[in-house]
């Protein structure tokens, strides 16, 4: 039986933001993941160490890519630090 992969759950990412040449790499990686999950519903974000493991990224690294992210975000948007405290 074959699994429609919307039925998994599914986001949407803004070209804005994965267009940001300032945004490394990892960044926009994080951005995916997280977008990933802000459209399901009813479904919660995963834990920081999940998506450690999911990514294949260490705590620090992670950590410094999230900030860079949400500082890029805040600049633009001026969205509050709970983004971030989420998996600090």
């Amino acid at each position: 039986m074959l699994v429609n992969i919307d039925a998994k759950g599914y986001g949407k990412i803004y070209k804005t933001v994965m267009r940001n040449r300032s945004l490394p790499l990892l960044a926009k990686t994080i951005y995916a993941y997280l977008c990933a999950y802000a459209g399901c519903g009813d479904s919660a974000f995963p834990k920081r160490e999940k998506i450690l493991r999911d990514l294949q990224m260490n705590k620090d690294t992670f950590t410094k890519h999230l900030a860079r992210l949400v500082n890029t975000i805040n600049a633009r948007n001026r969205i509050g630090q709970s983004f971030v405290s989420l998996w600090r």
